[in-house]
C-alpha cells in the first residue's frame, strides 16, 4: 500500500515537471516562437505566440531568436491587454511570389498600442528575387509588391 502511494506521488511530480518544462511562456513574459513549433516557416507559431502575449495582463515579449525563417503574410492584431514587444533577432524572409499575398501588406500590426519593435534581426522582403519576377517594368497597371511592415 505504501509503495503505491509513493509511486503515484512520483508519477504526479514527474508530470508536473514535464508540464513546467514544456510551458510556452516563461515567468518573465517571453513568448518564444520556437516553443510554439516555429522552425522553418514561423507564420503559425508567430500568430499563436502573439495571441498568448497579447492576452497577457503583464507586459510581454514575443521573441524570434537568431536563425533564418520564412514568414508568410501575417496580421498581428490587438488590442493587447498590456504593453507588447516584438524582438526579432532572426532573419525573416518574405514569399517571393506576389500571388501569396491577399492584401498589400506582409507584416501588418493592427490596433496595437504600446508596441515596441526591437532586436538585431532583419525583415528580408527578398526584393531582388521578387522584382525579377515582376511585370511592372512592362505593365504600368501592375500591382506593386506588399509593404514590409504596416500599421494603420
Amino acid at each position: 500500500m505504501g509503495l503505491k502511494v509513493v509511486s503515484k506521488a512520483i508519477i504526479s511530480f514527474s508530470l508536473l515537471l514535464l508540464l513546467a518544462s514544456t510551458a510556452k511562456t516563461q515567468s518573465n513574459g517571453v513568448f518564444d516562437v520556437t516553443k510554439y513549433g516555429g522552425k522553418e516557416d514561423i507564420t503559425e507559431a508567430l500568430n499563436n505566440a502573439w495571441k498568448d502575449a497579447c492576452a497577457s495582463t503583464n507586459p510581454s515579449k514575443v521573441l524570434i531568436p537568431s536563425g533564418t525563417y520564412s514568414l508568410r503574410q501575417v496580421t498581428l492584431a490587438g488590442p493587447c491587454k498590456a504593453a507588447i514587444e516584438l524582438q526579432v533577432d532572426g532573419i525573416l524572409k518574405a514569399p517571393v511570389d506576389p500571388n501569396q499575398f491577399s492584401s498589400g501588406n506582409w507584416v501588418d500590426f493592427s490596433h496595437v498600442d504600446q508596441l515596441t519593435l526591437s532586436g538585431s534581426g532583419t525583415f528580408d522582403g527578398q526584393g531582388n528575387v521578387a522584382w525579377s519576377k515582376s511585370t511592372c517594368s512592362k505593365d504600368k497597371n501592375c500591382e506593386g509588391f506588399p509593404m514590409v511592415i504596416y500599421s494603420p
